[in-house]
């Protein structure tokens, strides 16, 4: 409701750009997901499980934002995986190092428009 009002009242857009700014939205919040699992499994000392990057990714939202969220961590890792960024052993998560993730993202990006 808050959005449909704010979209209304500030002319945001209207017809088919209404689309356009709710998918925009939605590909930056998980975005934005998918970065904080990645930092977070970047930063364990010991491979963490799903629930524990969720559990960690709360407290640190709730500690720096004063927010409480149930983080939807089969969402970010998702992404992570469809990007090649993510790597599983049982339940342990990997990710590789920032510099070759960075590349990785390149490698994806270069061959987005490629056709077969």
């Amino acid at each position: 409701m808050e959005l449909a009002e704010n979209m209304y009242f500030r002319n945001v857009n209207n017809n088919a750009g209404i689309f356009d700014y709710l998918i925009a939205t939605a590909e930056d919040q998980e975005t934005k997901e998918a970065a904080l699992a990645y930092h977070f499994i970047r930063k364990s000392e010991v491979a963490p499980t799903a629930t524990e990057v969720a559990g960690r990714i709360e407290a640190w939202l709730a500690k720096n934002f004063v927010v409480n969220v149930d983080f939807k961590v089969a969402d970010a890792l998702k992404t992570l995986d469809r990007f090649g960024l993510v790597r599983r052993e049982g339940e342990w998560l990997f990710v590789p190092p920032l510099e070759p993730a960075i590349a990785q993202l390149h490698q994806v990006w270069n061959n987005f428009f490629k056709r077969d």
